[in-house]
């Protein structure tokens, strides 16, 4: 796992994916545990999963983090993992979508996602899309679109400005030419590379000490899926213990909205005052 020179291709590109980060057999164990999860109807985050605690606080992830980011790496509870999702759409996930002049578009930017693909993708549907140095381009389509190359080990990061789209779709013959999500119900499905195994992939969000980061963490507060997912997440204070042994700061945001009602929450994407 190389990670010289990360950070200066991270902030040109908005994106890196590093090569080798796990072995293939921990990524079929991390497969297993992901099943073991779903079939015990695990809610919370993954810190406060019993099956996947550890991949929140491991090192060699942790190590990537702090080439992209500084030694000062915050987890808030923001985690997951999908299995054979099929939802495809260019889009950014960071709170400032619809105004290039609020804060998320001024200066340097802290908040990131980890995206652990259980399966490679190299000339495979199911895998990322990433539209190439769009984390600094506000227009959701600005920036060369491709297909990430992701074999199984490998760890892909981006910034939550960058736009991208899940379940890339690539094209028999021609796996470099990428469709726009949006126009995958108009082409044939047997024009379609298929999925050699189930897709699952694990993401995580992590932060600096900058006021990006936590403007990311107030926007989760008003979004139903964010707030849900701290309701159901209960630490372990071992665990917490270990995590922070490993040099990673947590941040227990359940306490500050356990009693919130899902309801009044914005189900969908929606702008925060500035």
């Amino acid at each position: 796992m190389a990670t010289a020179g990360l950070r200066k291709t991270f902030e040109e590109k908005g994106w890196v994916l590093v090569k080798n980060v796990f072995t293939d057999a921990e990524i079929d164990q991390l497969r297993e545990k992901v099943y073991a999860s779903k079939k015990s109807g695990h809610k919370g985050d993954l810190l406060s999963d019993p099956y996947l605690h550890k991949i929140v606080y491991e090192d060699r992830v942790l190590n990537i983090l702090r080439e992209l980011l500084g030694d000062d790496i915050i987890y808030f509870g923001d985690s997951g993992y999908l299995v054979n999702n099929k939802v495809a759409g260019f889009h950014k996930d960071n709170p400032d979508r619809n105004d290039p002049n609020a804060p998320d578009w001024q200066g340097k930017y802290g908040a990131v996602r980890v995206g652990i693909y259980l399966q490679e993708h190299i000339d495979s549907s199911g895998g990322l899309l990433l539209r190439d140095k769009s984390h600094n381009l506000f227009p959701i389509a600005s920036g060369r679109p491709f297909n990430v190359p992701i074999e199984k080990g490998d760890v892909a990061l981006w910034y939550l400005k960058t736009t991208h789209s899940g379940n890339a779709r690539l094209l028999r013959g021609f796996p470099k030419l990428i469709v726009n999500p949006k126009y995958y119900k108009f082409v044939p499905k047997f024009m379609f590379v298929p999925e050699k195994a189930e897709r699952i992939g694990v993401f995580l969000t992590y932060g600096d000490k900058s006021a990006s980061a936590q403007r990311f963490l107030n926007y989760l507060k008003s979004r139903q899926y964010g707030v849900s997912n701290w309701q159901n997440s209960n630490y372990d204070p071992e665990i917490v213990k270990t995590a922070e042994a490993h040099g990673l700061y947590i941040q227990d945001v359940r306490p500050e909205v356990k009693d919130i009602k899902i309801e009044s929450l914005n189900l969908n994407h929606k702008d925060i005052p500035y």
